[in-house]
């Protein structure tokens, strides 16, 4: 890991209603860092596929496929 600091400030987590995301700890832990959680309604599958869909684009297109000296430029790369 390089030594560049970055903010998760404006970051949203997608996740599961796993006993872990809902968790008093974790929701403060976020609310600390910034982090906007958000969960999945029960029982439905289909509120991850967008997600998981663009992340697999991204690790497919942008990380297996190239390398970035720090995490800005992987950032930047990704947002151009």
């Amino acid at each position: 890991m390089d030594s560049e600091r970055w903010s998760l400030a404006a970051t949203i987590f997608h996740s599961d209603r796993g006993a872990e995301y809902t968790s008093e700890a974790y929701n403060k832990l976020c609310d600390r860092l910034g982090v906007v959680q958000s969960m999945g309604r029960v029982a439905s599958a289909l509120d991850n596929a967008a997600t998981e869909s663009f992340n697999s684009l991204i690790k497919v297109e942008y990380i297996h496929r190239r390398q970035s000296a720090t995490r800005t430029e992987a950032r930047l790369t990704i947002a151009t």
